[in-house]
């Protein structure tokens, strides 16, 4: 079933997720970069909303980044309000929503929406849970090595005879 998660970015980013002190570019590139690597990892689809309601006349805008859907809401259009808005229209639909913010408030509202919550903490707890599962992974890929490297020698010889048939013998 198609999952979709909702990230409130600046939310995020002032719950911790930016301890270095990073510039705000550089700390929403690098939550963007977290989140692809994560939804490549769970092939769970991300869209992360930044407030742009402070902003005069701002159109709004919507960009792929890695396979992240990053939304900049429009002028006088708060990241609440956009991500409240795409779980109503997505209640009808059969998928999962979940939304990640630290706003309690929000947190209330996306659950009688039908959407599921999930706290900023959870989120950032989460990312680092994948991304160790992830290496885990890949290390367990690199240490396996190739397959013939764990047959037995009987099966290595049929395998053999398969790749180079004998000559004067036809294959069936």
């Amino acid at each position: 079933m198609r999952e979709i998660w909702f990230v409130d970015g600046y939310n995020i980013l002032g719950a911790g997720e930016n301890k270095e002190g990073l510039s705000i570019d550089h700390a929403r590139d690098r939550l963007a970069d977290k989140l692809a690597d994560f939804s490549g990892f769970t092939n769970i689809e991300i869209v992360l909303v930044y407030d742009g309601h402070h902003v005069k006349n701002n159109k709004g805008s919507e960009t792929m980044v890695s396979g992240v859907r990053v939304v900049y809401t429009q002028a006088e259009e708060t990241a609440d309000q956009y991500i409240e808005r795409q779980c109503a229209l997505l209640s009808h639909e059969r998928c999962t929503v979940r939304v990640a913010t630290g706003d309690g408030m929000e947190q209330h509202m996306i659950l009688g929406l039908g959407a599921l919550r999930m706290s900023a903490k959870e989120l950032i707890q989460t990312l680092r849970q994948a991304k160790k599962q992830r290496r885990q992974m890949q290390e367990k890929t690199r240490q396996k090595g190739y397959l013939f490297h764990h047959l037995d020698g009987e099966t290595l010889e049929a395998l053999e005879r398969i790749r180079v048939p004998e000559t004067g013998k036809e294959t069936q």
